[in-house]
């Protein structure tokens, strides 16, 4: 990829052509050995211009790479804590926005699964179930590992009827996928626009995931 960087090196890879070839013609006559040299300088700028856009595009390449590690969960693909940095200092802040839903998700007895199972089944079923909610959120909605079997679903454009239908259809979704190990979910959500900041949405989210899961777990409850 091309960038302001490589253009100045080609400008003054061809002033320097420019300036021997002037010299050339005062310090020699053989038109013949003038075109030659010239013919040479000319392949050997564009190697030196071919060269440098290589490295700015396996620099461009390695910034995404490095990126995408910094800001996805190595285990199930889906967005890590960092994206909230990120979210929140884009020139688009979407917690300057309103309408925005947030759903603090967590697995039920999830301990008890690993013990069962075995931790390589944990695993599986964390990565099952991002794919999952993947499959029924929007493509520009974050689905973010908060913490162990805590996921975060942020969700613009949305108002408390659409994130309570969210919440019920990722529910019963997992529940449908992860039927073989008898899991289940329980969801708590907030709109964004009843608090001030996101670490309070994040808050006012966990306070229904806790009443879900002192009131027998497997349930959403949305304010």
């Amino acid at each position: 990829m091309a960038s302001p960087k490589h253009y100045a090196a080609a400008f003054h890879s061809f002033m320097i052509i420019d300036i021997i070839i002037a010299n050339l013609f005062i310090h020699y006559t053989d038109c013949f050995t003038i075109i030659a040299l010239h013919i040479i300088l000319v392949i050997g700028a564009e190697i030196i211009v071919a060269y440098l856009e290589k490295v700015f595009a396996d620099k461009f390449v390695s910034n995404i790479r490095l990126n995408h590690v910094l800001l996805h969960d190595p285990l199930t693909g889906g967005y890590n804590r960092n994206i909230f940095r990120t979210i929140c200092h884009q020139g688009t802040n979407i917690f300057n926005i309103k309408d925005v839903g947030i759903l603090l998700l967590d697995i039920d007895f999830f301990k008890k699964v690993n013990d069962t199972y075995g931790h390589d089944v944990g695993d599986l079923i964390l990565q099952r179930l991002v794919k999952t909610i993947e499959s029924i959120v929007r493509s520009n909605d974050y689905v973010i590992r908060f913490g162990g079997e805590e996921f975060v679903i942020l969700q613009t454009n949305v108002n408390k009827e659409i994130l309570v239908d969210t919440a019920n259809r990722i529910k019963y979704a997992v529940q449908q996928e992860l039927i073989d190990y008898r899991s289940t979910v329980s969801i708590g959500g907030c709109m964004y626009d009843e608090v001030t900041d996101y670490n309070n949405a994040i808050k006012l989210a966990d306070e229904q995931l806790y009443y879900i899961k002192q009131n027998g777990r497997n349930d959403i409850k949305i304010v």
